[in-house]
């Protein structure tokens, strides 16, 4: 599973999220903007949620998911 990065997409203030090794599109569909931005107190897109959880389960594949680690790197 790729890391996703937190990003901004101009078209709003959201904190975004994009897949690292394709840095130029949004889970959501909007262009990057600011691939370097750390989300701070900004609220979260919610279709990159839903979008990031929809990968989740497709990757988990028939067998279902065991368990779920989130890693929250803090600059």
């Amino acid at each position: 599973m790729p890391n996703f990065v937190p990003c901004r997409t101009g078209d709003d203030q959201d904190v975004h999220l994009y897949p690292g090794e394709e840095s130029d599109t949004a889970l959501c569909g909007k262009t990057v903007d600011d691939a370097t931005t750390t989300p701070g107190d900004r609220r979260a897109c919610v279709a990159c949620g839903r979008r990031l959880l929809a990968r989740i389960f497709q990757l988990a594949g028939p067998g279902g998911i065991a368990s779920v680690e989130i890693t929250v790197h803090a600059p």
